[in-house]
Order: structure tokens, then sequence, then C-alpha cells
């Protein structure tokens, strides 16, 4: 078993052996082209240069439309892009900032129509008017 391992063994090596050295590279020139100036300084390649072989002329046709379906999703550049969160919840019923606008701190950006924010100023004037309440009622206890 193990001769016939390294019989193996030997044969691939030698099957791969000749892809292992280099040839030198070639130092065969271009040849020269056949050229002749003309009178607005360009050069014209002569019909018997050899660089005439490697050049190829075809006609342009029109491009075929093509279209190409991709599926993708769009997000926003995170890196550009800020967050901005209403304290409260609501529908916005107007914009007062446009997409791109350089915007600082106070500066209006939308009116909200906000249930939760009328509640919280009902809210509001009933702690005022209880403070006061309050307020009342431990003066006339103070005088009494």
């Amino acid at each position: 078993m193990t001769h016939s391992i390294q019989v193996l063994t030997c044969v691939s090596a030698l099957l791969f052996l000749p892809g292992c050295h280099s040839k030198a590279p070639s130092t065969a020139s271009a040849p020269e082209p056949h050229t002749q100036p003309t009178p607005d300084g360009h050069l014209q390649l002569l019909p018997d240069s050899p660089q005439l072989r490697m050049i190829s002329v075809e006609t342009a046709e029109p491009r075929k439309s093509s279209s190409l379906r991709l599926t993708g999703r769009l997000v926003w550049n995170d890196e550009l892009t800020v967050r901005i969160y209403s304290p409260v919840i609501g529908r916005v019923t107007s914009a007062s900032a446009t997409v791109g606008q350089t915007i600082i701190r106070g500066d209006k950006l939308a009116q909200l129509l906000s249930p939760d924010f009328g509640q919280i100023q009902a809210d509001s004037r009933k702690s005022k008017s209880s403070l006061l309440l309050a307020e009342r009622t431990l003066a006339r206890v103070r005088e009494l």
C-alpha cells in the first residue's frame, strides 16, 4: 500500500514539474511603426505599418435599452441625519422647516395637533387652581 502511494506521489510530481520553471521574458520589441507627418502636426500610419493589423474599425450601433431590476431598501444616511422627536404624540398640521435646511435649537420645525398636549395644559391649569386654593386655605387657617 505504501509503495503505491510513493509511486503515485512521484508520478504526480513529475507531471507538475515542467510547470515549475519560468521562461525568460521575451526581449523582442514591437516593430517600429511606419509613419508620415501630416501638415497639421499629426502622425499618419502608412498602409504597410504593422500597427494597422492591431486596429479594427466597427460601425457604431444604437444601444439597445436594457433594464436591471434589483431588490433593495431605501434608508436615511445615519451619518448625515439627526432624528428629532416630539415630546408629545400628535399629528403634524404644518411643517415650517424644509429638508436640508440648517436649524438651531429653538427653531420652529412643525405645528402639531395633539390631544395629549391639550390634556397636559388642562392638568396644568387644574394644578395651578388647586395650588391657589390650598394657599388661600392656608392663609385663612393662619388668620384664625
